[in-house]
Parts: C-alpha cells; sequence; structure tokens
C-alpha cells in the first residue's frame, strides 16, 4: 500500500509539472484540494462531516490549514521550473527543520548528534542547489521555503493530535483549505479547457487515493516499521523525471540527496516519534 501510495503521489507532481506551463500554482493547488473535498463529502455522510468539522481549536486548525496550502502552492510553483528529483531532494528537508521546530516550539530535547544530523542534511541541500552556479537560481527557494511550512504543518499536527481525531484534521483541511483557496483564486484564475480541467481533477484523485493508501498502510503496519520506507516516493520523483519530462539529475543532485534522505532517515531513527502519512 505504501508504494502504491508513493507512486500516486509522484504522479500527481508529474501531472502538476505538466499542467504548470498553462495555469498557475495557485490554481493547480485550488483543483486539487477542491476535488479532495468533494471527493471525502461523497464517501461520508453530509451529518459526519458536519461532525467532524466541530472543534475547540479553531485558530489552531486554520493556521495548519494556512501552512498546508502555502507549502502545496509554493511546492507546486517550483516543479514549474526544477525537476522533480531537484524539488524533491530539497523538499525531503522537512523532517530536519521538524527536529529544529520540535525543540524550539514543542520543547523537546535535541541531542548533539541530532543536530549534527540536521547541520549534515542541510549541507546535502547545498549540493543540491549548488548556490552561485546559477543553474537553480531562486527557484531553489520555493521547495526550501515549502519545506519549512510543511515542517510547522508537521508540529502543528502534533499539537492537535493530543486531543483531536486524525480523521477530522484530515477532512478540515481539505475542506476548508478548498472553500479557502475560492476566495483568492478569481484573482489569478486562468481560463480552463476541458483538459485542464480533467488534469485538475486528476491532481486532486491522485492526492486523495494516494493519502488513503498512505493512510491505510500506517493503520496496519507501526509507524517504526513503515516510515524510513517514505522516502521510496523520491525513487518514484526521479523515475518520473526521467521517463516523462527526460530529466537525469546529475551527480552532485544524487550525492546530496542521499545525504538528505541518509540524515532523515538518522534523525527518525533517534526521534522515537511516529511520522506523519503526508506528502503534500
Amino acid at each position: 500500500m505504501l508504494l502504491v501510495g508513493t507512486a500516486l503521489i509522484a504522479a500527481m507532481d508529474a501531472v502538476v509539472k505538466l499542467m504548470s506551463t498553462s495555469l498557475g500554482a495557485l490554481q493547480i493547488t485550488w483543483g486539487r484540494y477542491v476535488t479532495q473535498a468533494i471527493l471525502l463529502f461523497l464517501v461520508i455522510s453530509p451529518r459526519q462531516s458536519v461532525l467532524r468539522l466541530r472543534t475547540r481549536k479553531l485558530p489552531l486548525h486554520l493556521f495548519r490549514v494556512s501552512l498546508l496550502l502555502v507549502s502545496s502552492v509554493l511546492f507546486f510553483g517550483a516543479l514549474a521550473t526544477m525537476s522533480l528529483a531537484e524539488a524533491n531532494a530539497i523538499s525531503f528537508t522537512a523532517p530536519l527543520l521538524i527536529t529544529v521546530l520540535s525543540g524550539l516550539i514543542l520543547g523537546e530535547v535535541v541531542g548533539v548528534r541530532r543536530w549534527i544530523a540536521v547541520a549534515t542534511g542541510f549541507a546535502g541541500v547545498l549540493l543540491v542547489v549548488q548556490p552561485g552556479s546559477g543553474v537553480m537560481g531562486w527557484a531553489a527557494l520555493l521547495p526550501l521555503i515549502a519545506a519549512v511550512c510543511a515542517a510547522l504543518y508537521h508540529v502543528t499536527t502534533r499539537l492537535l493530535a493530543r486531543t483531536e481525531d486524525p480523521a477530522n484534521t484530515l477532512y478540515f483541511a481539505a475542506l476548508v483549505g478548498g472553500l479557502g483557496l475560492s476566495m483568492v483564486v478569481p484573482f489569478f484564475w486562468a481560463p480552463l479547457t476541458a483538459q485542464l480541467l480533467l488534469g485538475m481533477v486528476t491532481v486532486g484523485t491522485l492526492g486523495t487515493v494516494g493519502h488513503f493508501f498512505l493512510i491505510r498502510a500506517f493503520q496496519i503496519v507501526p509507524a517504526a516499521t513503515l516510515s524510513p520506507f517514505l522516502y521510496v516516493y523520491l525513487l518514484w520523483a526521479t523515475a518520473l523525471g526521467w521517463l516523462v519530462f527526460g530529466d537525469v539529475p546529475g551527480p552532485a543532485t544524487m550525492l546530496g540527496a542521499a545525504i538528505i534522505l541518509g540524515s532523515g532517515l538518522y534523525v527518525y531513527r533517534h526521534s522515537g516519534h511516529e511520522s506523519e502519512a503526508h506528502l503534500r
């Protein structure tokens, strides 16, 4: 299930990259979350839908959804100018950033070894980005800022998980995210052809079904066993980048990605936390 889930989300990113030549990242993100909200509404009864929106921590939920949307928009924007492998290698710094933020916000103890792993991971980012070479330019900041937002999103999710049902937070994010973007997207709207509309529905469907498979996998197999295998997603992204777009990662990108993944795995193994089944 995890292999299928990560493959579907990698396929979603590939479709986003194809659509980015015609639509902006904000409009694509809107289509992704509106489609997810509709699919969840079809599966969940209207009464249950209302019950899932009940919460005593509305401001924290809204902050969490905002982080998710900003992260998605920035990452989808990065895909317009970067290869799937490069953008995803940088975005996988999120687990390292979670370690930093957990120490600063949640008051968790971060040992010296984990700080070294974090520093090593960001050295890997420098290899991928190659600052000063002119290879990526400012576009490389998009997935990096997206990773910061994703890390804050996960830390906020941990805060909510103490009192909130995880299923409720998923539904809340889809519905409120779709409604929230609906108020902004008209100002950035581009005309839709039938092909582009189908593409947006495909993006939303792949993302929703992909996350369903990930959630089911984490329900069946302990997170401690399964979480390291989330990194197979980068292999799917690299393969699709090569097959669909002809992008072949250079030696620096592959070495940097290996350092980032190795640092992330080390941090995970020594964190004692269960990883959330969320990629985008």
